[in-house]
């Protein structure tokens, strides 16, 4: 949602080439996300049920990134991209928008880029806790401590949720080409897609390819802060600096050593 957030304020200020801009780029981001949404859940089905409660539950996951290294890669390329880490597609669309809205009206400016700190730390704490640290789909007798994980919406497991089936150990897969196929085809326009916002030679042609696309359409910026691909990296620094201020956070508190933390915390005060 803070995505389309972004788009309707990119159309609220009138910079209609940016708002059209991310939801190119926002598109094909989204749809490697959901994708590897997908085969992760195809994977978890068969190891802790087909019920949502299970097979969609973070609780239950939790280092994929050793048993499905292709859907790890190509689920970070595209929360990278949505967190606008540069050089991937959102990050082009996404900073123009965060810049032509803080120059003409700043308090717009700040909560966008409040927003995009806040993409950056829900987003790879979805990624932390599904794909690195321990695979946790089989510790059923301790499913009572993962379910005072601190995260939003409500997780919280019964005892009834937390009895699954115990059979021989297993280990989610990688899914199979029909599904990697289009993770990894999707994953190409997610590195290079935003590519064609940026200018080309200025000498020649003075305008981006999809201000082609836009010609008759009204814009009132001039967009002098996207002239310069140099000019404009360097205006980005800000939006780069809070988003990976984001990730640190959510590094920090949903990393790989997290449930580790946990229960040491534990035993330290049990032997107290």
């Amino acid at each position: 949602m803070s995505q389309l957030g972004y788009m309707m304020l990119a159309l609220g200020i009138g910079s209609y080439k940016a708002g059209l801009f991310h939801l190119i780029t926002h598109a094909y981001s989204k749809a490697l996300l959901f994708l590897g949404s997908g085969s992760v859940i195809h994977s978890m089905e068969p190891i802790v049920g087909y019920h949502p409660n299970k097979s969609q539950n973070m609780i239950f996951m939790g280092g994929l990134r050793q048993y499905m290294p292709i859907t790890a890669i190509t689920f970070l390329f595209g929360t990278l991209s949505l967190c606008g880490i540069p050089p991937f597609a959102c990050f082009w669309s996404k900073d123009e928008i965060l810049v032509n809205s803080w120059l003409h009206f700043p308090i717009l400016g700040s909560i966008a880029f409040f927003t995009a700190g806040l993409t950056a730390f829900y987003m790879f704490r979805i990624y932390f806790l599904t794909f690195e640290g321990e695979f946790r789909g089989h510790f059923f007798d301790d499913s009572k401590k993962l379910s005072s994980i601190s995260i939003w919406g409500s997780l919280e497991l019964k005892k009834e949720q937390s009895k699954l089936d115990k059979k021989l150990i297993l280990y989610p897969k990688e899914a199979n080409n029909v599904m990697l196929f289009p993770l990894i085809f999707l994953t190409i326009p997610t590195i290079f897609i935003g590519f064609i916002g940026v200018l080309f030679d200025e000498n020649t042609i003075n305008v981006d390819f999809l201000s082609y696309w836009l010609t008759l359409s009204i814009n009132s910026f001039n967009y002098s802060n996207s002239e310069k691909v140099l000019e404009f990296l360097f205006n980005a620094i800000p939006s780069i600096i809070i988003a990976f201020f984001g990730i640190l956070i959510a590094f920090y508190l949903y990393g790989p050593n997290f449930f580790l933390k946990k229960k040491k915390k534990k035993k330290i005060t049990i032997s107290i």
